[in-house]
């Protein structure tokens, strides 16, 4: 099963007190160092800080004085049941917090969903995103009214077309344990889902394909028959992986339902009433700026539950620690 080690919890405006105690019980259960942080932007480069006496450095002073003063406020009801340590970071938020993930080397990363403002608003703000896209290790986004418990998980793995999993495997193997550990910890159901497409399905339903239509239901559900097999084999590979008892602890469910990802796994999220959704992001190497495949891009924007994302083996941050450090 899926074991924490070193864990970063980013306290945001809206003070989430749910989120932290998910944050502390999954340190607790784990036995792992719990880290919270809180972010202060970077002072303006107009502002003159190096005389002592200058007013925006007794200002900026102040600011980290009370920001950190409210970080360990924030942690402080916590402080018996958990060792937490506490730190101000200063700079760009995302990349503030990329940095201190690459420095320490957090292996889960959480944070309340901080939702963007006005006509053209996102679930996700812009930090938000810039985490999703490009921090190394597992991201978690709480939504701020999420309750303590998480009572339905859902988990969305997907399967390569030409039937060599390989690329898929390791995460398919990260989700799968990372949402069985989630969901034994909260006694919560499991729906694992996997959305397919038969290739040129349209294309085939036409007069000029030359197939009749009790061939192309037939294709369509070999196919079908094939991805469902794929997604129990998963699931009995899934089993050897957290041991028989934790597997069988979980309430599962599961569904291979053809159509396209991004609308499949929201309408599953929006019927169940999913607390949490567990994801893999697939970037794209050698283009700048494709730091998360489209897929998993359509389906954050499509959904406002919280999101456990992960990152393909080998995945590279274009974030970087500053020379200095």
């Amino acid at each position: 099963m899926k074991r924490f080690q070193n864990i970063l919890f980013v306290k945001s405006v809206d003070h989430n007190k749910a989120a932290l105690a998910q944050a502390v019980a999954l340190a607790r259960n784990n036995q792992a160092y719990l880290t919270l942080v809180a972010t202060l932007t970077e002072t303006p480069e107009h502002f003159n800080l190096d005389s002592p006496g200058d007013m925006e450095r007794e200002v900026r002073l102040a600011a980290f004085k009370s920001c950190q003063t409210a970080i360990e406020d924030f942690a402080e009801f916590h402080k018996n049941s958990v060792q937490i340590e506490t730190k101000v970071l200063e700079g760009i938020p995302f990349l503030a917090i990329i940095q201190e993930v690459l420095q320490n080397g957090y292996d889960l990363l959480i944070k309340t969903v901080e939702s963007d403002e006005g006509p053209m608003s996102h679930f996700f703000n812009t930090t938000d995103m810039h985490l999703l896209r490009k921090c190394p290790c597992p991201v978690w986004l709480i939504k701020p009214d999420q309750s303590k418990k998480l009572n339905r998980i859902v988990a969305a793995v997907d399967f390569d077309e030409a039937g060599n999993d390989g690329k898929n495997a390791a995460l398919n193997r990260q989700i799968l344990e990372m949402a069985i550990s989630l969901a034994n910890q909260e006694s919560a159901e499991l729906h694992v889902v996997h959305a397919w497409q038969a290739i040129a399905e349209s294309a085939l339903s036409s007069l000029r394909s030359g197939l009749t239509e009790m061939e192309v239901d037939k294709y369509i559900a070999d196919v079908k028959a094939s991805r469902e097999h794929r997604l129990s084999k998963l699931l009995n590979q899934a089993r050897s992986w957290v041991g028989q008892d934790v597997f069988d602890s979980v309430e599962l469910n599961t569904y291979a339902t053809n159509g396209r990802a991004e609308q499949v796994v929201a309408d599953l999220i929006q019927t169940l009433e999913a607390d949490l959704l567990v994801m893999g992001t697939v970037g794209r190497t050698g283009i700048p700026g494709f730091f998360i495949g489209n897929t998993a891009e359509t389906i954050l924007n499509n959904i406002n539950c919280s999101v456990l994302a992960l990152k393909p083996a080998g995945f590279v941050t274009p974030v970087e620690l500053p020379a200095h450090r």
